[in-house]
């Protein structure tokens, strides 16, 4: 039997979960929650700041999460 280096595994699986946060202003990494959900991929966390979210701050509605994305 043959064993793989874990590193060579490493390569092969899919990128690690990362946190994105949202909010207006300097600091975060989208402005719009479309914006992050477009940008996410399973296993990662939206981090929502508390503000309003509207069509006019460049929102689309309704939002629909990808699977294994978290909203907070």
């Amino acid at each position: 039997m043959k064993t793989i280096p874990l590193f060579l595994l490493m390569l092969a699986s899919p990128s690690f979960a990362t946190d994105i946060s949202v909010g207006h202003g300097p600091g975060y990494d989208f402005q719009t929650i479309t914006g992050a959900i477009s940008a996410a991929h399973t296993g990662d966390d939206i981090l929502v700041a508390m503000s309003t979210y509207s069509v006019a701050s460049g929102e689309t509605f309704p939002l629909t999460l990808k699977n294994g994305v978290r909203l907070t």
